[in-house]
């Protein structure tokens, strides 16, 4: 499905959508759903950062585009149910750049953080959820290793507590995951164009297409001038 103001998605009961909005690091992803399945008002989940989880009416406060997913009902109503749940009691996860260690992190009784994970992004939080419904838009591992240094740095800093004077320490001690695959929030938006059959996506079909999910987001919400 095609990428649209939020002020035009429109949600059938156990459909959902993924959600995208202009983030620190580019981009930021949410989840959408219906509040409830009598009820045509929608909400969005997403991880704002470190142990932020949010729940919110969606559209939501700045600029958002979303596109429903073409998942079938079977699925939609699942990941709805424990979507519900946790918006209801928002869990508390922290700002991990781990990919592989991250999967499983969803289970019915909700989000419990696996052996060797150091928690989840805004985009692998969308992607775990989905994958908590027998879902898998792309295949991690094909997205490539060592490429992101800058950005594991960028994110110790802002993780390293500023009354501690340890900021290299942290920023070392995240050095063990420069190696660390990172899923951008547009390249999870790639899938969100195609039917399930396609899913889930290498890494190197993903990026051919995240130029049309970042023309999409920028021409809906551009940045000022």
């Amino acid at each position: 499905m095609a990428f649209v103001p939020a002020e035009s998605l429109k949600l059938e009961p156990g459909e959902i959508a993924m959600a995208l909005a202009p983030g620190t690091f580019g981009s930021h992803a949410g989840i959408v759903f219906r509040s409830s399945a009598d009820a045509c008002e929608l909400t969005l989940l997403h991880l704002r950062w470190n142990e932020m989880a949010e729940a919110c009416t969606f559209p939501a406060e700045g600029c958002w585009v979303a596109a429903r997913l073409d998942i079938g009902e079977y699925s939609g109503l699942a990941i709805e149910e424990l979507l519900r749940d946790l918006a209801a009691s928002p869990p508390i996860i922290k700002y991990g750049v781990g990919v592989i260690q991250a999967q499983g992190s969803f289970s019915r009784s909700g989000y419990v953080k696996p052996k060797g994970s150091d928690g989840l992004t805004c985009a692998t939080f969308v992607w775990q959820l989905l994958k908590y419904g027998g879902l898998d838009p792309v295949q991690a591992e094909s997205w490539p290793e060592g490429a992101n240094a800058d950005w594991v740095i960028s994110i110790a800093q802002m993780l390293a507590d500023p009354r501690r004077q340890d900021i290299e320490q942290a920023i070392a001690v995240v050095g063990a995951k420069m190696v660390a695959r990172r899923i951008k929030p547009t390249e999870l938006g790639v899938p969100a164009l195609h039917p399930i059959e396609d899913w889930p996506m290498h890494y190197e079909t993903v990026v051919v297409e995240e130029p049309t999910v970042v023309g999409v987001l920028n021409q809906c919400c551009p940045t000022p001038a």
